[in-house]
């Protein structure tokens, strides 16, 4: 049975759920991200596949939606930037195997 493992980091002000997850291919998953950060309104979500450099995946801005135009797979972003996130990616591969972080940040202009 092929299966892809996906990992997730956990820090102390940013929650990621679950916080490590093993799934078979073309399943689907749901990562989520939350901050009690009052000051921080954009969620970042970033890959690490093995051997990679970090890739910023999309950002979430207050309730606007940011993805990186250069991905070749489908992911949907979805919550606000202000308070929790979630990644959702179906029909998973290998290449799906990575570790995923988000991390809550203050943006102005």
């Amino acid at each position: 049975v092929s299966r892809v493992v996906v990992c997730l980091s956990v820090c102390s002000t940013v929650t990621q759920k679950p916080t490590d997850l093993l799934k078979n291919k073309n399943d689907s998953v749901t990562l989520e991200c939350f901050h009690n950060i009052s000051s921080y309104n954009v969620i970042l979500w970033y890959k690490q596949s093995e051997h990679r450099d970090l890739q910023l995946l999309g950002f979430l801005y207050r309730g606007n939606i940011n993805k990186d135009s250069g991905l070749n797979r489908s992911i949907e972003l979805n919550g606000d930037g202000s308070k929790s996130s979630t990644l959702m990616m179906g029909n998973l591969t290998s290449n799906d195997s990575a570790v995923y972080y988000c991390a809550a940040s203050k943006h102005s202009t």
